[in-house]
């Protein structure tokens, strides 16, 4: 009940769930004025709580003392301190599970993260959160990335990047860019600066890709697994945001091994270890992205979802379900005994150590100790791991993995835990002499294989030429044809145009020899129009002095002859005056006999009109004289 008396109890649930703890995420990104620091609920001195009992000497570490451990990369190896203080939080989780979860170990959480976040030198401290391993970080980035920029993403990592974290970025993304840098280790030793062999492969390879680098994530890694390189981050991260590109960082061997300070350059995402170089109990490991938006949008979906999911940041990550958090709790401790040896200086002592180790191998197995020993100049190699080749008795002209696990095997049964590696040692004379030769042999066969598929081509080829050949000499063919067809007819045509030619003066002549006519009838009817119109002007003339005035208005008003007649008869008349008449009734017949004469010659007229019909002239002719008849005509009535 004491535990229960010292409690703070909160108004209603303050953080996420039903758990009896502040908000995780107020407390993350409170100051360190206004934080105040959860107190241990047990006493880490007594002795009530654990007897160990582990035979260790005087070292730090729990490590058998019978082997020569030399693996602190692949899963660490924990200090005495964390250990112990993990097992004291395990030994109080069993003493009430309830208190250690609902109450206990979310406020200890986040101490455990805001220590970390200062031993990283972070600008921001709410960016940081605490995660199982790198593993599960892996998970959440490239899983939130590929769902957020989808058809969008392109993932470019390097043939030395982590053989799990291949797989992720296959699985999860359909576009994925694998720069080779191994090809460029032997530039190294060229350079004077060999971290440049990474730029140098980054650039070709992303000239070569037919993938758009915005929004693409770049993977890096802060020291390479199976290599031991250090990539030069802050360099090739400004070649990155130059191309509009997302950054995260494998930090895996990056806690304590490397100086780890996440300030404004940082990249975009940043993830360590805990259990490596740092020592602590495995179980434990961060997670950095100092941008809200990419937090809330790319992180916003952990890879374990539960209680925290759609709240803070730190609440989305620091629980995910009923573990083991004893690791993550035993942080501060750790954090605190390697302050206490001074962080710069157990960096600096593990760089020596790692030196004079690959010089001493080196004389022993080559007889130097230069760069000619490791795989790369040993400025690239990482400050606590380096690849030494083996002698030269253990190499073989083709290196494979079977060849380094024997190796590794027969070193374990000696009780000497140590990563054996193949193919990417250098090769000594005879082995550049046989992949001298191994590489013509390949071009040779590359070259054979480019002549036998451009002979095919060329195949190919003349089979279409041959293929247009014959579809020309059809056409050819049609197309003389064509002009047979052509010639025919022009001289088809040539004949026509004899014939019209010929035609056309026929009928020259007999348009000529009709307008000569039609003039003739025209000249004719002038005459006979002239002759009917003074003869009929005379005898009006007559009709109208023998009458007298009085008789030829009654003609005008169209008085008949009869009555004329009875007119004459019952007047007195000169004896003069009735011969006249007589005289206008024998000019009236001549003129009716005219008549007749005329219309015949009209009918001879139209006739040969209608032979001449389309001249120009005979039409002309032809209207004039039936005007003049129709005159004619209009007198006689």
């Amino acid at each position: 009940m004491k535990s229960t008396a010292r409690l703070q109890h909160t108004k209603g649930y303050q953080a996420m769930g039903s758990f009896h703890s502040d908000d995780v995420d107020l407390l993350m990104s409170q100051s360190d004025r206004d934080y105040k620091p959860p107190q241990l609920p047990f006493d880490p001195a007594s002795d009530n709580n654990l007897t160990f009992n582990h035979q260790t000497g005087g070292s730090d570490f729990l490590l058998d003392p019978n082997w020569t451990f030399l693996n602190h990369g692949a899963f660490g190896a924990s200090l005495k301190v964390g250990y112990e203080r993990a097992e004291q939080w395990r030994y109080h989780l069993e003493r009430q599970p309830l208190r250690y979860f609902d109450r206990d170990l979310l406020p200890h959480l986040v101490y455990s993260a805001r220590q970390l976040a200062d031993f990283c030198q972070v600008s921001h401290r709410e960016g940081l959160t605490l995660i199982p391993n790198v593993t599960y970080g892996l998970n959440t980035i490239i899983s939130g990335y590929v769902e957020e920029f989808r058809e969008d993403s392109h993932i470019i990592l390097w043939d030395t990047t982590y053989g799990s974290l291949k797989k992720m970025a296959e699985e999860y993304c359909n576009k994925v860019t694998e720069v080779s840098v191994i090809p460029y280790f032997d530039k190294a030793h060229e350079l004077n600066e060999p971290s440049e062999i990474f730029a140098m492969a980054l650039e070709d390879a992303l000239a070569k890709s037919h993938h758009t680098t915005k929004h693409a994530l770049l993977i890096l890694d802060q020291t390479t697994s199976n290599t031991a390189i250090n990539m030069p981050l802050r360099n090739l991260t400004r070649i990155a945001k130059e191309r509009d590109m997302l950054v995260m960082v494998d930090g895996a061997h990056g806690l304590l091994a490397n100086e780890v300070i996440l300030d404004d350059s940082a990249p975009d995402f940043y993830l360590s270890n805990g259990h490596k170089w740092l020592s602590c109990p495995r179980g434990v490991a961060m997670i950095y992205c100092p941008k809200e938006e990419l937090r809330d949008s790319i992180l916003r979906r952990p890879a374990v979802i539960s209680h925290g999911f759609g709240q803070g940041y730190q609440s989305r990550f620091l629980w995910d379900g009923c573990r083991d958090y004893a690791a993550a709790l035993s942080l501060p401790v750790v954090l605190d005994f390697w302050r206490s040896k001074g962080v710069a200086s157990v960096q600096e002592s593990n760089q020596n150590r790692l030196r004079l180790a690959v010089s001493a191998l080196g004389n022993a197995w080559h007889g130097r100790s230069d760069d000619s020993v490791t795989l790369v100049p040993m400025r690239l190699h990482g400050p606590t791991m380096a690849l030494v080749r083996l002698p030269d008795s253990y190499q073989s002209a083709i290196s494979t993995s079977d060849d380094a696990k024997y190796v590794q095997d027969m070193l374990f049964d000696r009780a000497i835990e140590v990563p054996i590696n193949a193919g990417y040692v250098q090769a000594n004379s005879v082995q550049s002499q046989f992949a001298a030769l191994t590489k013509d042999r390949d071009k040779f066969q590359n070259e054979k294989d480019d002549a036998e598929r451009e002979s095919k081509r060329a195949q190919e080829r003349l089979r279409r030429l041959k293929q247009e050949q014959v579809a020309l000499l059809t056409k050819n063919q049609a197309c003389q044809e064509c002009l047979g067809t052509l010639s025919r007819k022009q001289t088809m045509l040539q004949q026509e145009e004899n014939r019209l030619r010929m035609v056309t003066q026929s009928e020259r002549k007999a348009l000529e020899a009709c307008a000569a006519h039609t003039s003739k009838l025209v000249k004719q009817e002038k005459e006979m129009t002239k002759k009917f119109t003074s003869d009929m002007g005379k005898a009006n003339g007559e009709a109208a002095r023998l009458l007298g005035q009085q008789l030829i208005d009654k003609i005008v008003k169209n008085v008949s002859v009869d009555s004329v007649k009875a007119v004459v008869s019952n007047s007195t008349m000169s004896t003069s005056c009735k011969v006249k008449l007589e005289q206008m009734k024998l000019v009236q017949q001549k003129l009716g006999s005219e008549c007749a004469r005329y219309e015949e010659v009209k009918d001879e007229f139209r006739r040969s009109n209608t032979s001449c019909n389309g001249m120009p002239s005979g039409g002309a002719t032809t209207t004039q004289a039936e005007s003049q008849m129709e005159i004619f005509y209009s007198v006689d009535a």
